[in-house]
């Protein structure tokens, strides 16, 4: 797929000597009754939560498209580029400690860079939201962060483990992978909403890499901007929305509403948009719902993927192929990234692929090495897997990180 920060009551420095990083919290006395702040209860290690059913049904289905019709938003005046407070969010996942501490991070601080590359916006956050900091994030995780400058949020679990299973019906579909997508933890994207200090938040998956400036989409007088995915109307993996806590809370009360979602009818007997969408229960589904049921239309912004959040599906490339150069995003969803595999992986195993898909590896990959070798030299140090990226050689399951979450997995 393919959120970010909060409300400041109160902010958590730690200690200088350590590493100079702030976590901000949501107002206690909003959330207290409505949301429970607490760590969760789910198993951190095993993401036994979210498992194929036998018979999940992956049968084909009618493709979103990849164009649709739209009016392209006014570009941002000089006033608002100075003044207007905005933030770039993801969510640090899947919650493994390993897995969040360094790869993800380092993922985001990438994706991050894309942005701050092209934006003309002076006021500008870059949020990534982690579990429980005491363990979740290691020293060279930090350090990360650190360097890129990217503000860690502590979250537990949107909608917890407990909290499912209490509702019978939602709590059986998680093991169903067609409609539970990634589970539990796609609902974490929805934190974002209670951010409530910037004007417009831009959550986004950290495989993706910003091509062109993307200002203009921060003006629309609208609650989300989003473009659909190829099995789902809406992709959670590019959100940009107008925060509000109270649709957040509203948002919490409809998921967790028993009989609210069924495989069969969808979210409150809507149906699903397309026909078997994937994650049709758990963030796809519900915004899909939320944005064209819950809230009128003129709520949203729908875009066209074949400009902006392309995925490399064959609807994106329709009518024609695209040159990458005028693209505004990339999205490696069905394009290898050079975030997980090298220029030598890429060009034995990829190289075949649609030109698009070559040129934006490419075009990515002397990206990501400009801001190892010129804007960040030293941030390499913190992370192994970095060295692929610069030395073109390895894929993405040979680094240390990658064995190391194996022997974590394995304990």
């Amino acid at each position: 797929m393919s959120v970010v920060l909060l409300h400041v009551s109160y902010v958590v420095l730690f200690a200088s000597t350590l590493l100079l990083f702030s976590v901000n919290h949501v107002d206690a006395d909003l959330f207290d009754k409505e949301v429970d702040m607490e760590d969760d209860d789910m198993p951190y290690f095993k993401s036994h939560y979210v498992m194929e059913e036998k018979g999940s049904d992956h049968s084909p289905h009618i493709s979103e498209p990849g164009v649709i019709a739209y009016h392209k938003p006014a570009y941002p005046t000089t006033s608002e580029l100075r003044s207007k407070r905005i933030a770039v969010a993801t969510v640090a996942a899947p919650p493994l400690k390993v897995v969040g501490s360094n790869f993800y991070i380092f993922s985001a601080c990438l994706m991050f860079e894309s942005f701050r590359n092209v934006t003309h916006y002076q006021n500008v956050d870059y949020i990534v939201i982690v579990r429980n900091l005491t363990w979740s994030m290691n020293n060279n995780g930090k350090e990360i962060a650190r360097k890129c400058g990217i503000k860690l949020v502590e979250r537990p679990l949107f909608i917890k483990y407990k909290e499912a299973r209490e509702n019978e019906q939602f709590y059986s579909l998680l093991h169903d992978r067609l409609a539970a997508g990634i589970g539990l933890l796609d609902y974490d994207f929805l934190w974002p909403w209670s951010f409530e200090q910037y004007e417009k938040v831009l959550v986004l998956d950290t495989d993706v890499h910003i091509n062109r400036n993307i200002d203009h989409l921060f003006t629309p007088d609208v609650d989300m901007v989003f473009t659909s995915g190829p099995r789902s109307r809406v992709n959670g993996g590019f959100q940009l929305i107008r925060p509000n806590r109270d649709t957040l809370l509203h948002m919490k009360k409809l998921i967790l509403t028993e009989g609210g979602f069924s495989k069969e009818s969808g979210w409150f007997g809507k149906g699903t948009l397309p026909d078997k969408q994937l994650g049709a229960m758990t963030l796809q589904g519900f915004l899909t719902y939320y944005f064209h049921f819950a809230k009128p239309p003129s709520h949203s912004l729908q875009l066209s993927r074949h400009m902006y959040n392309f995925q490399f599906d064959k609807e994106s490339m329709f009518p024609h192929e695209l040159e990458c150069a005028t693209i505004y995003f990339f999205h490696f969803t069905a394009c290898t990234s050079p975030q997980e595999y090298s220029e030598a992986f890429f060009l034995q195993w990829r190289a075949g692929r649609q030109p698009v898909c070559k040129c934006a590896f490419f075009r990515t990959l002397e990206f990501y090495r400009w801001v190892l070798t010129s804007r960040y030299p030293t941030l390499a140090k913190h992370f192994t897997g970095a060295s692929k990226i610069l030395s073109g050689v390895g894929n993405g399951d040979d680094d240390d990180d990658d064995k190391e979450r194996s022997k974590i997995d394995e304990s």
